[in-house]
């Protein structure tokens, strides 16, 4: 990793990052090492991202001369978005809608900076090698949204692909980055498309959006930037301006689609064919609308049935709000969506869903009031908007039987839910009533958690599992802390659990020390798949630590086998969440079918459960080996025939009869057969032994 840049000079955050991303090492200690380098690279970075963005956002309204960090839009340009800075090396701009392509509507506008950042995560997780990106740190403070991201050595003469110009000009004249952004675009499901420039006189085939830059930087580096429209919208709506910018399909929305879907489809660019990828767009949409979204509601209805005392009595916290919200955008389902979801959750059968799904609306429609008035008081200083903060929880938690409380909910939260969620609330809910509506608990803590609010909670004289009600006015006194909530990158997460992970298997450690690493890795497990739900490799990772951890554990009598199948169980359930991330990635069956194997073949299991778990494991295997075949790399090919052949020789050992064990000695055979591996030919040339 480079050095720090001396006193007084900028940094190189770039350099930094793209080094230590770089890098790999075999042995599990060097390679935590190095991800807990990285780790504190992505500390400083946000620490100073913080720093900065408190600086700009508190100056906004000061004196042009006055500003502790001075604006640069001038010299950088863009058509879209607020003003830029720079601040110590790192590259800020405002997600707000100060050109009026959203109509004047600055939330719009952070939506559409939530979609560069999310954008950018996707691409990274592609890991196509020798393609770079900036590093991206997406800050809300005050109700303002930044993007923070790493300065790279590009400028207009660097451009090899795609337009800067809004679709004006078009270029593409760099063979090995196009080979690395059509490898993008395979694994994310885009499609390719010719795109014209504005005189119809050039054209290019494209990958991503046509105003998604690739550039080879003054460093030799391939980078691709501004990805914020990677994914294709929704059919647009009449009447909401800038729709394409910021109704977005979901990634796994996207990946669900049997035909891949164009970035540029309802754009106004030169794009040949628009009409068809128009058209597919509109068949995911629907998908979406007649598939996706009542299998969620089934779903919750089936995990919260009131049929089920222990799930329906329990109480509702934050984390079960947080966990729909996961599972929603695992599912490809925008949450603007989640009135529909609500809709589809019958009353009778499970209140509670509709209560967690409600509390989750209700927390992001007061987070945005908050966030409007926010961004309307203009004062430099923390005060204001400590009072401001003050009066909505007091009218939002008032007693019941507070007028201007019922007045809040039943006029303006109710208008406001029924526009951006539609569909919410059912011919029932004329008048909202706030203790049966949402938990207020929960939506206390989701507002909290999602604003970096931090209260003080012993001056709440009622606060229970699921009761808050303000018996009397809180003051400023009582808002212990506003920070900067600041969302950065899910890999450092993903890749530190993993080596730990890795590292907790290799060591010969006591169960304590064993069950400390693997609570750590799941921690970051956790926070990978929370910054991004469909972060396969995070789930089908934390699958693997805990079938290895199980099988370990289990043979070396260090847990019940009723602790071991509880690990084997939970595991599953990752694998289930995987398969509806992508159910095309190959990997997850292999996965899923060397866990079976595994637990098929603890002697303690009864003769018939190991030959059901045998049945089960050789059908995954087969689903990885024939139609997800193309989505396996070699080695894992190999090692998924070599493991389907070894289970069907333990298939062969428990069968009861001579003819079952033949049967089951030529199926390994036959699957032997399609490996070119050393030990499948070695294993293949002794079942053909055995078979005489």
């Amino acid at each position: 990793m480079a050095d720090p840049a001396p006193p007084g000079a900028a940094r190189d955050w770039n350099e930094e990052f793209q080094r230590i991303q770089s890098e790999y090492y075999d042995d599990y200690e060097e390679e935590i090492a190095r991800l807990q380098r990285f780790q504190k690279l992505i500390d400083d970075f946000s620490r100073v991202a913080r720093e900065g963005s408190e600086l700009i956002i508190a100056d906004l309204f000061a004196v042009a001369d006055l500003r502790r960090v001075k604006p640069i839009t001038t010299q950088v340009g863009g058509i879209a978005g607020g003003e830029k800075y720079s601040y110590q090396g790192i590259f800020f701009k405002f997600a707000t809608d100060s050109k009026g392509i959203f109509g004047g509507n600055d939330d719009a506008a952070m939506k559409a900076g939530a979609h560069e950042w999310r954008s950018y995560l996707e691409l990274a997780d592609c890991r196509v090698p020798g393609l770079h990106f900036p590093f991206v740190a997406i800050i809300d403070r005050r109700g303002y949204r930044l993007l923070a991201q790493t300065m790279i050595p590009i400028d207009e003469s660097t451009l090899v692909y795609g337009s800067r110009d809004g679709g004006r000009t078009v270029v593409s004249n760099n063979a090995e980055l196009v080979g690395r952004v059509k490898r993008v675009a395979k694994h994310l499901n885009l499609a390719s498309h010719v795109v014209w420039d504005e005189d119809m006189k050039e054209s290019i085939k494209a990958f991503t959006p046509i105003d998604c830059e690739g550039h080879v930087g003054h460093d030799t580096r391939l980078y691709l930037i501004d990805p914020a429209r990677l994914f294709p919208p929704e059919p647009p709506i009449q009447g909401i301006r800038g729709a394409r910018l910021f109704r977005l399909l979901r990634p796994e929305l996207v990946r669900l689609s049997r035909r891949s879907l164009c970035s540029d489809a309802f754009s106004r660019f030169q794009v040949e064919g628009l009409e068809n990828f128009n058209r597919d767009v509109q068949l995911a949409h629907q998908l979406l609308l007649n598939v996706v979204i009542p299998e969620f509601s089934a779903w919750l209805s089936d995990r919260y049935s009131s049929a089920d005392p222990k799930t329906s009595n329990s109480p509702i916290y934050h984390h079960d709000v947080v966990e729909i919200e996961v599972e929603a955008h695992r599912r490809g389902i925008n949450f603007r969506h989640l009135g529909l979801v609500r809709r589809g959750i019958v009353e009778s059968d499970a209140p509670k869903a509709r209560t967690v799904v409600a509390t989750a609306i209700a927390a992001r429609v007061i987070k945005n009031v908050i966030r409007t008035h926010s961004r309307a008081v203009k004062a430099t200083s923390e005060t204001a908007f400590r009072k401001l903060l003050v009066s909505y929880f007091n009218l939002i938690f008032a007693p019941a039987d507070d007028a201007k409380c019922s007045e809040f909910w039943n006029k303006h939260l109710k208008d406001r839910i029924e526009k951006s969620f539609p569909s919410t609330l059912s011919p029932s809910e004329a008048t909202l009533h706030r203790g049966e509506f949402v938990n207020e608990r929960a939506l206390l803590d989701r507002i909290n958690n999602m604003m970096g609010i931090n209260l003080n909670q012993s001056k709440l004289p009622e606060i229970g599992a699921s009761k808050v009600e303000c018996g009397r006015a809180l003051t400023e006194a009582d808002v212990l802390e506003i920070a900067a909530v600041v969302r950065t990158s899910n890999r450092v997460s993903l890749d530190q659990a993993t080596a730990i992970a890795k590292k907790s298997l290799a060591s010969s450690s006591t169960t304590s020390e064993t069950r400390k690493l693997l609570k750590e890795a799941e921690e970051n497990f956790k926070l990978a798949i929370e910054l991004k739900p469909d972060d396969i490799r995070a789930i089908q990772n934390w699958a693997l630590s805990l079938a290895f951890q199980a099988s370990r554990l289990e043979r070396s009598n260090s847990i019940t086998e009723e602790e071991a199948e509880q690990m084997y169980s939970s595991a599953i359930d990752k694998l289930q969440s995987a398969v509806t991330v992508n159910k095309n990635d190959g990997r997850t069956h292999v996965i899923w079918g060397n866990l079976l194997f595994e637990m098929a073949s603890s002697s303690t299991r009864a003769r018939p459960s190991r030959l059901r778990l045998i049945k089960e494991a050789c059908e995954h295997y087969h689903v990885a080996t024939t139609s997800l075949r193309e989505s396996l790399r070699e080695a894992i090919l190999d090692d998924c025939v070599f493991n389907w052949g070894q289970c069907l020789l333990l298939q062969a050992e428990l069968d009861s009869s001579k003819s079952s064990r033949i049967e089951s000695l030529k199926s390994a055979s036959s699957i032997y057969a399609k490996s070119n591996s050393l030990k499948a030919k070695q294993a293949h040339a002794l079942v053909l032994a055995t078979l005489g």
